[in-house]
């Protein structure tokens, strides 16, 4: 973009820091449009008039039909003149979309920043949907709200997690990782006890100083070099939640919570951080998550009965791909993903031979060799993965299991 205005003839900009650039640069190319064509719409009336339509539509860089610009604020007079504007590409449709691809993004990060200087996003607001789709921490808004908002921010951004609006509870999450974002670039905070005091207290304020209770919180996506000793977190949802170097103790404690999707902790040494020692009361740890977990602490979260159904179902899906069978597997692979960080990795596969569910085999150019499916037992696997209906070679691989346990 900032090719594209020099070579149509913009000049210099004095600017600090990559919101002011972006801004100057967005506001000389509008401005020029307005010499050129003798626009009524003012710069900045037609970046707002974008804004808009990037918050109205979905999609990374949507497409829209011109006709839309004018009820988002460009002048009736001014339509016909847009057609070629620098910022717009028009398709082989006739729709239009952005001239640049990060263009939808920004913009929408420009509205959530001055929402957050202005202190408040309304519960009716256009952005939440956006929020929800990048809570796991990932994604372009994201990564430009890292260059628009001041560590000075924390506050009000934590403060908007209390107005995330129940439909897109996701949100809460997005909100989670903009704010350790910033902690990470404010020089004073270096623990992570201090990482997870100002995180917390950015959310519930001076409560959570007194309490260390996080009540109600929606996660996702990886969370790093968190000490969460001593926190107790009650009614909270983790969803496909990675913990990075994250410490806890006999004082942490997860009441009500529900644990959904996969659960990792990075590096494996973190387990031992402490995190054998948690407590654990009413919470619903659903597959693949009890799988991890129940490696991890001591607890009757689930019967042994279900964690072992529940860890074949994991070993057979490395045989079933879309509906059909995957006929053989490299034996590196076995170890790999969430089977690999489970404790059931090795006895598995044990039973898995022992019953003769599977056999080794040698693969050409794999020093380790392979593991190959046995085709007698197809139906025993298509019932199991159909309805999980346990028959034939997969039940006696359950039962050995349960009787090895």
């Amino acid at each position: 973009m900032v090719a594209e205005h020099v070579r149509q003839g913009g000049t210099p900009i004095a600017a600090r820091g990559t919101r002011q650039l972006l801004e100057n640069i967005l506001g000389q190319i509008c401005d020029r449009e307005v010499g050129r064509k003798k626009l009524q719409t003012k710069a900045a009336d037609q970046l707002s008039a974008f804004r808009e339509v990037a918050l109205s539509e979905s999609g990374t860089n949507p497409e829209f039909a011109l006709q839309i610009l004018e009820a988002a604020g460009i002048a009736a007079s001014d339509m016909g003149k847009m057609v070629d504007h620098p910022l717009l590409n028009v398709g082989h449709d006739g729709n239009y979309r952005f001239s640049f691809d990060f263009l939808a993004s920004y913009l929408r990060a420009l509205h959530i920043a001055d929402a957050i200087s202005n202190m408040g996003v309304a519960p009716s607001s256009s952005i939440w949907p956006f929020l929800r789709e990048e809570a796991n921490g990932k994604g372009f808004i994201l990564e430009h709200l890292e260059s628009l908002l001041e560590p000075e921010a924390v506050d009000s951004v934590g403060g908007l997690v209390a107005s995330v609006p129940l439909k897109y509870r996701e949100s809460q999450s997005f909100l989670l990782h903009v704010v350790l974002d910033l902690i990470r670039t404010d020089a004073n905070i270096v623990t992570g006890v201090e990482r997870t005091e100002r995180l917390f207290t950015a959310v519930f304020g001076a409560d959570f100083t007194v309490a260390k209770k996080v009540t109600g919180l929606y996660l996702t996506g990886p969370f790093d070099a968190l000490d969460l000793s001593g926190v107790i977190f009650s009614g909270c949802r983790f969803e496909d939640v990675t913990l990075r170097n994250c410490r806890a103790d006999r004082n942490t404690k997860f009441e009500r919570c529900a644990f959904v999707g996969e659960f990792e902790f990075q590096p494996e040494s973190c387990k031992r951080e402490g995190w054998s020692l948690v407590t654990m009361v009413d919470c619903d740890i659903a597959f693949p998550a009890s799988l991890i977990w129940d490696g991890v602490i001591e607890s009757d979260f689930a019967s042994r009965a279900e964690l072992v159904k529940d860890a074949v179902r994991l070993g057979l899906s490395k045989f079933w791909c879309n509906g059909r069978l995957k006929t053989s597997l490299w034996r590196a692979d076995w170890a790999k993903g969430l089977l690999g960080r489970s404790g059931y990795c090795k006895p598995l596969l044990e039973a898995m031979l022992k019953s003769g569910l599977v056999q080794e085999v040698t693969i050409s150019g794999v020093p380790e060799g392979g593991l190959a499916f046995r085709r007698e037992s197809l139906f025993d696997l298509q019932k199991f993965m159909d309805n999980q209906q346990m028959i034939g070679k997969v039940l006696e691989t359950y039962n050995t299991m349960l009787g090895d346990s």
